[in-house]
């Protein structure tokens, strides 16, 4: 029965990641390539420590840290580039969340004059929020997703 479900489950996403692969493929072509705007999001942490090391066999750790009340800091940096060049970047504390995510949007969708560009997205929840697919809505912008990560794996 597991075994059966598990194999259904890998069977519709196949086939959906082929029709995702499908139409990226039909829309990002040769001659459409200087539209493809692709968006990411990157997190890092200013002033983080290491928990913990590897070390050598019978070596004993040589790193001091004085300060036990290090402040770490979590940001977030999402870019928006073509082939060519970096569009535009905006930084925010912590994750990137819906609010931060439209607005970005809002501004890339102005620098569109012509409204020729597409834009490749992965998965990110944030990406297919209610509140962003309200936006669209309102706003036509061509989306493209990338092909989902299925949980092979993981079965």
């Amino acid at each position: 029965m597991i075994i059966t479900q598990n194999i259904r489950f890998l069977k519709k996403s196949y086939i959906f990641a082929i029709s995702q692969f499908k139409k990226i493929k039909k829309i990002h072509n040769k001659e459409n390539i200087d539209n493809c705007v692709s968006i990411d999001e990157i997190s890092f942490v200013l002033n983080s420590k290491p928990s913990n090391g590897w070390f050598k066999k019978d070596e004993v750790n040589q790193i001091q840290i004085n300060n036990k009340k290090i402040i770490s800091e979590r940001y977030s940096l999402l870019v928006a580039s073509t082939n060519e060049k970096i569009i535009l970047f905006k930084m925010c504390k912590k994750g990137v969340k819906t609010d931060f995510f439209i607005d970005f949007m809002k501004e890339l969708n102005e620098l569109d004059k012509e409204g020729k560009r597409y834009y490749l997205l992965d998965n990110a929840s944030v990406h297919k929020t209610k509140k962003f697919n309200e936006y669209l809505k309102d706003n036509p912008m061509k989306m493209v997703y990338n092909a989902p990560y299925t949980q092979e794996k993981k079965l």
